[in-house]
């Protein structure tokens, strides 16, 4: 990464036990996406906003973001082609994606959780994440349960070719049974799971649990998608899957997600607006350092266009959140 030119932004955080929570959210929301570092890369971008009250900003940023940084356009990560910026453009990128919080080091803050979520990605993160949790386990926080979130995504691109050398069963290669294999590694043996499934028209449409008996209780969860017939199940879909299918917390319990650095700003907004705001909940986000050796020999090389594009994922979980906590 390279020097440092912007000023740290810290990302949103919900307390349930926090009665100014809203007002200190929104209050978070509005710096992140007004701070220097996003100006910068707006600026740079070519982008000069007309608007100055929040909720128009906030819109006309996401509006900006997913016109100039959504290189996606639907597909998979990994199968995003490279793009080409100049030193200038890549420097600036790497410097205010390390100030918005998509490179930084997290800890997690509290010592006890009741639950702690692993979430799924891709099939490197299917098995660091895991075997992070299972680190901040053994230094000494605890959680009643751990919960693999994720989806039947089937693996492709280099994904099908880091399976074999992982030695990840061949016959079934989707984000699931990736996760599956994650668990077992990080908290394995586990033994046989219980298992509910439920198998729909489509695999959008189904969903499958996998429960291991604890402590910690470990559960892999394949999430139905809230629109089937357009997309696989999202973050957001695995969130409301869990907590109001799988496990209803009540109101003031703590929640741990993990997932990677760089997708740190925009889940952990989704997991406070569908967790809590939505239910109560106090919802922390951490993330597996970007270069972590937890993702093996062949680690995702992380490029400017990786970090623009979480930057404008991020950029719309802001507004999301913004427009849920506001009246």
């Amino acid at each position: 990464m390279a020097d440092e030119r912007f000023e740290a932004v810290p990302i949103p955080q919900w307390s349930s036990h926090d009665a100014t929570a809203k007002e200190r959210c929104l209050s978070q929301i509005i710096r992140w996406c007004t701070s220097p570092a996003m100006s910068g890369l707006v600026e740079h971008f070519g982008g000069e906003p007309s608007v100055h009250d929040s909720g128009s900003y906030l819109e006309w940023l996401d509006d900006f973001a997913a016109s100039h940084w959504d290189y996606r356009a639907g597909a998979e990560r990994n199968l995003v082609p490279d793009r080409r910026a100049s030193p200038e453009t890549e420097d600036l990128v790497l410097n205010a994606s390390r100030a918005l919080g998509l490179d930084a080091t997290y800890q997690p803050e509290h010592h006890d959780y009741d639950a702690i979520l692993v979430l799924g990605g891709l099939l490197r993160a299917c098995l660091a994440r895991p075997t992070y949790a299972r680190q901040v386990l053994d230094q000494g926080v605890r959680a009643r349960s751990v919960v693999a979130l994720g989806g039947f995504r089937p693996l492709a691109g280099d994904e099908l070719e880091l399976a074999s050398p992982l030695e990840l069963p061949g016959e079934q290669l989707d984000e699931f049974h990736a996760m599956v294999e994650g668990v077992t590694r990080a908290f394995g043996p586990l033994g046989d799971p219980a298992v509910s499934e439920e198998r729909a028209d489509s695999l959008e449409s189904s969903s499958l649990v996998y429960r291991y008996a604890g402590p910690p209780e470990v559960t892999v969860v394949a999430a139905p998608s809230s629109a089937p017939e357009q997309r696989r199940a999202n973050t957001r879909d695995t969130y409301k899957y869990w907590i109001e299918q799988i496990a209803p917390l009540p109101c003031g319990s703590k929640v741990l997600v993990i997932t990677t650095a760089i997708y740190v700003p925009y889940q952990g907004c989704v997991a406070i607006e569908s967790l809590g705001v939505s239910h109560g909940l106090t919802v922390e986000t951490i993330g597996v350092a970007n270069d972590s050796p937890l993702f093996g020999l062949s680690p995702q090389r992380l490029k400017w266009s990786n970090y623009l594009q979480e930057i404008r994922s991020a950029i719309g979980g802001m507004l999301a959140l913004y427009r849920s906590l506001s009246p």
